[in-house]
């Protein structure tokens, strides 16, 4: 077995401050066309991360709003890892 190889450069995180301010969306998204202020993620776990989120993405449809859109036509940012990115990236 090899070890793992040597990374070596600088690396920077771009930090949100969130003391005093709730956590929007807008902080990360800037200028999307897409009215509202909604984010979604979907974990991981294969087809169960799958199904649970295509019933969370459901949900968000079936919530309509004032205007009569859907909750779910609002979403701005989606974020996905493993079992969710298999419902994810059609979704995008």
């Amino acid at each position: 077995m090899s070890s793992p190889p040597d990374v070596a450069g600088t690396f920077v995180a771009h930090l949100t401050p969130t003391a005093g301010n709730p956590l929007r969306v807008d902080s990360f998204v800037r200028g999307a066309d897409t009215p509202g202020n909604v984010a979604v993620c979907l974990s991981g776990g294969g087809s169960r991360a799958l199904s649970a989120g295509m019933g969370a993405l459901q949900a968000l449809e079936s919530v309509k709003l004032a205007d009569g859109a859907s909750l779910l036509s609002r979403v701005k940012a989606l974020s996905t890892v493993s079992g969710g990115s298999w419902l994810g990236v059609p979704f995008t």
